[in-house]
């Protein structure tokens, strides 16, 4: 969330509780304008939803289960786009145990 993002930034700087609220609420009116809400809507929305927690969990349930499918069909499409190569994992290895025999050579020759 916001404010752990913001706690996380402020705990290591010294700033004032002034400056932890001016960029709390900048973050929020971000996020607001992204999804093109007020801060009344959002709100609002969200006393609903405290009032009604079983439409909560019925909302976060279906946002949990969209977000896994998203991310499967993303997954799928990178292993489509760029499968591992047998050929370039070999490559790999090669380049690395030449390079780990130049620097056996260099260290040898000081």
């Amino acid at each position: 969330s916001v404010d752990e993002y913001i706690k996380f930034s402020h705990s290591k700087q010294e700033n004032s509780a002034k400056n932890y609220t001016v960029e709390r609420d900048t973050l929020y009116q971000k996020i607001f304008d992204l999804h093109k809400i007020t801060k009344q809507q959002f709100y609002t929305t969200y006393s609903y939803y405290k009032q009604n927690p079983e439409k909560f969990k019925v909302l976060i349930d279906s946002s949990l289960a969209y977000g896994l499918r998203q991310r499967r069909t993303n997954i799928e499409a990178v292993k489509e786009v760029a499968p591992i190569s047998p050929v370039l994992i070999q490559i790999n290895k090669k380049r690395d145990s030449l390079i780990r025999i130049k620097k056996k050579e260099l260290i040898k020759s000081q």
